[in-house]
């Protein structure tokens, strides 16, 4: 595969301990992705992670293989700057022990985990929950898309739910009420 081929990819990602943090399959797939099924790839463009993008390179259409992701190639290391105390003052209700957050920090919305709890203060961990982690992928290639109507058709699947393709043209249904069409005039 090159740099720029356009692929369907199903996908299986599990932690050291065996449990499933991503999917093209199932409840995961919906809630990560809103759908089931192979996601569209764009090699070298595409954000994921490097160790499943460099085993994607070298793979072939059809081909599936189970993979092991260090790392320095997958969610980084542990870094132990990565935290954050902030006042107990900026929580609607009071956080504890574990509970995963969202704060605001310079117009960034960052995530963390709750490490304590004390004196007004809490101490958030910013690091990825699988940074430091060996992550474990079952990858498989279902199809490199090769015509322009393939690949237009997986871009617009992936980012417009209706839409149709006639005479080499796309068309996007409209599914805005007629008073949300006024409202925008």
């Amino acid at each position: 595969m090159e740099k720029g081929d356009f692929l369907l990819v199903e996908l299986e990602g599990r932690d050291e301990k065996g449990g499933v943090f991503d999917s093209t399959k199932g409840e995961i797939a919906k809630k990560l992705y809103g759908k089931e099924g192979p996601l569209l790839v764009i090699l070298g463009i595409t954000p994921m992670l490097k160790g499943v993008e460099e085993e994607l390179y070298m793979m072939e259409e059809g081909e599936e293989r189970d993979i092991i992701v260090q790392p320095e190639k997958g969610f980084g290391f542990r870094d132990k700057k990565n935290t954050m105390v902030v006042p107990i003052s900026q929580f609607e209700r009071i956080p504890h022990i574990g509970d995963v957050v969202s704060i605001e920090t310079y117009g960034n919305i960052r995530v963390g985990i709750v490490v304590s709890v004390n004196s007004g203060r809490v101490l958030l961990d910013l690091n990825h929950p699988l940074a430091g982690k060996t992550t474990y992928f079952k990858i498989k290639i279902v199809k490199k898309l090769s015509t322009d109507k393939e690949k237009a058709e997986a871009l617009l699947r992936e980012n417009v739910k209706d839409f149709s393709i006639e005479d080499n043209k796309a068309i996007i249904k409209d599914k805005l009420s007629e008073e949300e069409k006024n409202a925008l005039k």
